[in-house]
């Protein structure tokens, strides 16, 4: 049946005694309080089928609660875990007593003093069908395991009594022991959904409390259910029983004290703890090799993939087992007696005991090589210490045979050295082992980890009982990170966002119970629907028919399911209200005539589609609710540009007819109408097309016309620069200084088409009546103005050989377009660039694009030189949000031509 030997108890003399009577107290206390003869009897050929997994049940609690304790006799924990026990079906796994039996429990007396247990088995209860109700089939499934974790947790702090866990476990533990568990070669989906609930929630639980006895005897327990192939294997080969290896380790622990000793090392100096290792963990430290073997982290290899993998390859699997060289371990812990360690030179003390330790067991017994330290090296934590802080000095050497002390064992021990301070840190710290324990491998610590060390030294100090307060304490914290956990009044658990509402959590668990939610009550007190939940809150929503949501609710509800649904709710039921008002912002910021048909138009169809909607109706019902994701003036834009674009398709056919009438041949976009466009104030081409194409008729189509004429006969395509500097007039120049060479004391114009700059070859090109502009040589205007024929001879053009002044220091006007994303402070980087590198700006124009998200910033700056000039364009592009820099006058100048002229000298 059960083995009911257990490794917390002393089943000897006057103990064992105590707990023979307080178990048949129990026993007594519980048949008083079955009430008919007939439910004795049923009771009592319960307690016969079940009195040996009963004693470990009530021993196991008894011993663990009271050695921790430490104080008066703690019998309502075994109590109730006995009572849980008999009356808990092991065929259904689950609690089975009817309601009247339950009541009995809140008033069982022993030595008439009345225990309520029914808090206990109410807890534990609810456990189990908090935990039963997650299916894992792998030993690799994690999915929600530490939220079901924390649920526990934040159950046992509700609850008031963290002492039900415990039950739970040794519960669990006797279950597992039950040699009939395992009877069948193909255990049921519920045994084995048990097995994988123990293994992945309950395991964890316990080495998270510290109870590592239990941890590592469900753990071996569950792992034989789960992969019994690999369980039978590695069992074959310890050769031994767990208790001829304790028996072996209680042997090695007295020999090396005494070796310790005897090399005059006082015994109060020093303690000496051992374990063999359990079968799991024997299977956890294989895979570790493997890992190692194949070159790849630990982590990175399933446990499922690990297992495959030996179980079809016998070899493999001894040549891993063999590397194992922890199978056997020790830990040797130095102390001061003084119990004052703080000062470094009190640190320094105890590290050189350690090492005096260290020098005895090598003067003793031979280091032995293992799978990865090849040549037995030890390993040094105190001198080089983890990152995490751990401390302690590990080595591995031949097991002595206790009864021939010459003569040393073929196995392989592994012994820890370190001081008393170093091993608390190994606990409790940051290098608390436990989180190791679990995963298989090292990983950074959190303020959870941290919650839960505190809570596992709580316990150690301070007993079970006392661990509640502290358990709460930390619940209001951050031991859960970023979300909470609350119950239903059915004491489900919900997991929400930390910051939560009741309105979050009444959306969590229905919409319509979100849309219908008009109060609340939290642990049984009725407060606002903005009240932030906390861990461990029971909350019960109040709804009525005729509640909806208000849109006040977005000013507080932290989830984005809360959010999405009060907005759906609010589009469905006040769609026309939100139409009718998105109808009204729209035509305000218009301010036109013929909105409705605006609205009818495919032209808006196309501006709803554009914004992600299948409607204008549904545009509108946006605007008029105020989705953040469509705003009014986004609309206006994308209207405006529609607009513009029509207004520019109808411009260019206004400006098409006036060309055939006035016997021109222009191409749309030529160079020419954009140089009218700038000539007439507007930016580009498409501004002046736009306006020509605009019903209130902006401007008039002949002014184009005159204004294109002058341009093509060159008029318009030069930059007068004596105007806007006067600087350039032969009388304000000398000849060193004069910035071109050839046309001293002549009056000179630097032409506006192309803007050439020092570095850059110019040609002069010489009018009779307007003086001399200078142009880029491959300028594409210079062989148009050359070529130009008109009636006057006064108006014919020459070409001039010109060249740069080096010595000149003068600045020349340049036009730079930049093209960016549309973000706050993208202007004031780029001119605090030009500020800071002394480069003045003579004219900004800004144009914005919202829609695409991108802006255009045409700046005229004084630059010097055309090095100056790239300079500048290379670093404005690499402020941030910065897409292209282009100089304007670049498309009027062929780079890949070199214009050929004949110039005429002065």
């Amino acid at each position: 049946m059960v083995d009911t030997s257990s490794p917390m108890s002393d089943q000897g003399g006057k103990e064992l005694e105590l707990k023979t009577i307080a178990y048949n107290n129990a026993i007594n206390a519980i048949k008083s309080i079955e009430t008919t003869s007939e439910n004795k009897k049923i009771f009592e050929k319960k307690l016969e089928g079940k009195e040996s997994k009963a004693k470990f049940i009530f021993y196991t609690l008894y011993d663990l609660t009271n050695n921790l304790t430490q104080k008066d006799e703690d019998i309502i924990t075994p109590l109730s875990g006995l009572i849980y026990t008999l009356y808990f079906d092991e065929k259904l796994l689950k609690f089975d007593v009817d309601d009247k039996l339950l009541k009995n429990f809140e008033n069982i007396k022993i030595d008439k003093k009345p225990l309520n247990v029914l808090p206990f088995i109410e807890t534990l209860v609810f456990l189990n069908r908090l935990t039963s109700q997650k299916i894992i089939n792998s030993l690799d499934d994690d999915s929600d395991v530490e939220e079901i974790i924390m649920m526990v947790f934040v159950t046992m702090s509700q609850e008031k009594d963290i002492r039900a866990l415990v039950i739970e476990l040794v519960h669990r533990l006797s279950i597992l022991k039950n040699k009939d568990f395992f009877k069948q070669n193909i255990l049921t989906n519920e045994q084995n959904n048990f097995l994988f609930i123990t293994f992945k929630i309950f395991v964890p639980i316990a080495n998270r409390l510290g109870f590592w006895s239990i941890k590592w005897e469900l753990e071996d327990l569950c792992f034989k259910g789960i992969k019994p192939k690999i369980y039978t294997y590695i069992k074959k080969l310890l050769k031994e029983k767990r208790a001829d290896r304790e028996n072996f380790m209680n042997d090695c622990i007295n020999y090396i004290e005494d070796k310790i000793v005897k090399n005059g090392l006082p015994k109060e100096k020093f303690k000496i703890s051992g374990r063999p290792k359990s079968i799991y963990s024997t299977y956890t430290k294989m895979k570790q090799l493997y890992s190692y073997s194949q070159k790849t982290l630990n982590r990175k290899i399933s446990l499922e993939g690990f297992s495959t993998v030996i179980e079809g390859n016998f070899l493999t699997f001894k040549e891993l087992f063999e590397g194992v060289h922890d199978l056997l371990g020790i830990r040797i812990i130095c102390c001061d007696s003084d119990e004052n360690c703080d000062s470094n030179k009190d640190k320094l003390k105890l590290s050189k005991i350690c090492y005096d330790v260290l020098d005895i067991i090598q003067q003793n017994f031979t280091r032995q090589s293992t799978f990865i330290r090849k040549y037995g090296e030890l390993v040094d934590y105190i001198a080089a210490p983890k990152q995490n802080g751990y401390q302690s000095i590990h080595l591995v050497v031949h097991a002595p045979l206790v009864n021939e002390s010459n003569i040393q064992d073929h196995r392989k021990l592994e012994v820890q050295i370190r001081t008393e301070k170093m091993h608390q840190q190994a606990e409790y710290g940051v290098a608390a082992h436990w989180k190791y324990k679990e995963l298989g491998y090292s990983q950074r610590a959190t303020n959870k980890d941290f919650a839960f060390t505190a809570l596992k030294e709580y316990i150690d100090q301070n007993g079970l009982s006392a661990a509640q307060d502290f358990l709460k304490e930390k619940l209001d914290t951050n031991l859960f990170g970023s979300h909470i956990y609350v119950f239903t009044p059915d004491k489900n658990v919900v997991s929400l966002k930390k910051g939560s509402t009741p309105v979050d959590f009444a959306y969590h668990i229905h919409t319509e119970v979100g849309n219908h939610t008009t109060g609340v009550r939290i642990n049984d007190r009725m407060v606002p629907l903005l009240t932030q939940l906390k861990n461990g809150d029971i909350v019960e929503i109040t709804t009525q028919k005729n509640g909806h949501p208000s849109l006040d609710w977005l000013n507080f509800v932290q989830t984005s399911l809360a959010k999405n649904r009060i907005k759906q709710w609010h589009k469905r039921s006040r769609r026309k209200e939100n139409i009718d008002r998105g109808r009204e912002l729209l035509e305000k910021e218009l301010s036109k005539t013929g909105f409705e048909n605006l609205l009818r138009s495919k032209f808006m169809q196309t501006i709803a589609e554009k914004c992600n909607y299948q409607s204008v109706e549904d545009l509108l019902a946006a605007l008029g609710y105020g989705e953040k994701s469509t705003s009014i003036y986004q609309v206006i834009n994308l209207v405006r540009e529609k607009e513009k674009e029509e207004a520019k398709a109808h411009g260019w056919k206004i400006l098409e007819r006036a060309f055939v009438n006035n016997n021109l041949k222009i191409s749309y976009n030529s160079e020419f109408i954009l140089e009218a466009a700038q000539r007439l104030n507007y930016q580009t081409d498409d501004d002046l097309l736009a306006a020509l194409g605009e019903s209130a008729k902006v401007i008039d189509v002949n002014e184009v016309i005159k204004i294109l004429r002058e341009v093509l006969q060159g008029k318009s395509s030069v930059e007068v620069v004596s105007l806007r500097n006067k600087s350039n007039h032969p009388a304000n120049i000398s000849d060193k200084q004069h910035p071109i060479k050839g046309i001293e004391g002549l009056l000179y114009y630097r032409a506006g088409c192309c803007q050439p700059i020092p570095a850059e070859p110019i040609v002069g090109i010489v009018t009779r009546s307007d003086g001399i502009s200078i142009h880029h040589q491959n300028c594409k205007n210079v062989q148009n103005l050359l070529n130009s024929k008109s009636g006057s001879e006064s108006n014919q053009y020459e070409g001039l050989t010109v060249s740069w002044n080096d010595k000149s220091e003068q600045t020349y006007l340049v036009d730079i377009k930049i093209e960016t994303n549309n973000r706050i402070g993208i202007l004031k980087d780029i001119t605090s660039y030009l500020a800071d590198k002394s480069i003045n700006i003579s004219e900004a124009i800004i144009k914005t694009y919202p829609y695409e998200n991108k802006a255009l910033i045409n700046l005229s700056i004084d630059i010097k030189n055309l090095q100056n000039l790239e300079n500048c364009k290379a670093s404005i592009k690499q402020i941030k949000d910065v897409i292209n820099v282009n100089r304007v006058s670049e498309m009027n100048v062929d780079y890949n031509k070199n214009v050929k002229i004949q110039p005429r000298e002065f």
